[in-house]
């Protein structure tokens, strides 16, 4: 089978699905599927890649609490008409090179014009938080319906209904983990996206914030204050590179294996980190800025007591050492990420999209 897989935005910084995308084109390339990506050349896969259009900022974040996911894409452009046009005429000649039998999509609106116009059967990732309920201005998707009606399909009132005609949704994790309406049928996913799995006693934590408004200087002095002379290793990624110092190891990349090695991770709202903690069973502090994803994965951790959440506007030496403080003593927090491990290892396996 010949799989096109689509990446989705990259949005303030925020890349999860290059992670699973690297794990589903080895798995797929294992039961002998020709594969390539969509998307930013900025991301290495072994597979074939095809350019997708680049935004340049400057870029539009959220300032308050309940914006919309239309609103967010709206606002930094990536579904106005100019945008649009050259990302689907991107993706069409993708579509026209590789001829694909199956387009994997990890939430790109295009991904779903461009299938149906060349009768494509297509699978999309999907989180809980792209149906929260909330109204959708209808500027905000003004440019993606006039596309839609001129490539003759139906219009849209919300981008969740983008989703209604893909053959497979699939979200990550229990109910509790990500949680979507009852009318809304979806494969739950579970299992790693890293190759090893082995796990160590080792105590320590990683410090995961390349997504965050605040700058990275400010946060790099955050880390200093709070963990800097610390009795354990602490691994830090952060929007720039900085320095090694004492037991704390900076990398201007993810570095996901080194989940393996940590009993808290501190991260941003990113997806697939969460969804890697559950997976793990390691509790997690999410600094959160309330916009439409990143405010759902923190009220999702919270929700299912995986772990604490700190608002972004609130964060600073005080806060994160107290919540650090208490995720550490209270061994519920611990317990509870336990107990929602299990429940992930006992779902499909993440490849389970691919068949």
């Amino acid at each position: 089978m010949r799989i096109l897989f689509v990446e989705g935005y990259p949005l303030h910084n925020d890349t999860w699905y290059i992670q699973p995308f690297r794990a589903l084109l080895e798995t797929a390339a294992a039961y002998g599927s020709v594969c390539a990506v969509y998307g930013s050349d900025k991301h290495l896969y072994k597979s074939k890649k095809y350019p997708a259009p680049v935004l340049t900022g400057p870029f539009y974040r959220e300032k308050e609490a309940g914006r919309t996911w239309e609103e967010d894409l709206y606002e930094n452009k990536y579904i106005r008409r100019g945008f649009l046009q050259k990302d689907i005429q991107a993706l069409n000649r993708a579509i026209d090179e590789f001829r694909p039998e199956l387009i994997i999509d990890a939430g790109r609106t295009t991904a779903s014009v461009c299938a149906r116009v060349h009768r494509i059967p297509y699978r999309t990732i999907i989180t809980g938080a792209m149906y929260r309920k909330h109204a959708v201005r209808p500027q905000y998707l003004q440019d993606l319906n006039r596309v839609l009606s001129g490539n003759g399909l139906e219009q849209i009132l919300s981008l969740k209904d983008l989703n209604e005609y893909a053959e497979k949704r699939v979200v990550f994790g229990p109910l509790s983990a990500d949680p979507l309406p009852e009318e809304i049928e979806a494969v739950r996913i579970g299992g790693s996206f890293l190759h090893d799995t082995v796990e160590t006693d080792q105590n320590g934590i990683a410090v995961l914030l390349p997504s965050s408004a605040i700058g990275a200087g400010k946060l790099h002095r955050l880390i200093q204050d709070t963990f800097y002379g610390a009795p354990y290793p602490v691994f830090a990624h952060l929007s720039q590179d900085y320095p090694s110092a004492g037991n704390v190891d900076y990398s201007p990349t993810m570095k996901m294996n080194t989940l393996k090695e940590r009993n808290i991770v501190i991260h941003d709202g990113n997806r697939m980190i969460y969804y890697e903690c559950l997976t793990r069973g390691i509790p997690q502090i999410v600094i959160s800025d309330g916009s439409w994803c990143r405010g759902w994965i923190a009220s999702c951790a919270l929700r299912n007591c995986a772990g604490l959440q700190i608002e972004e506007s609130e964060l600073s030496v005080a806060s994160l050492y107290e919540t650090y403080r208490r995720l550490l003593s209270d061994d519920y927090y611990s317990r509870r990420a336990e107990y929602i491990k299990k429940e992930t290892a006992s779902l499909d396996r993440f490849s389970s999209i691919l068949f």
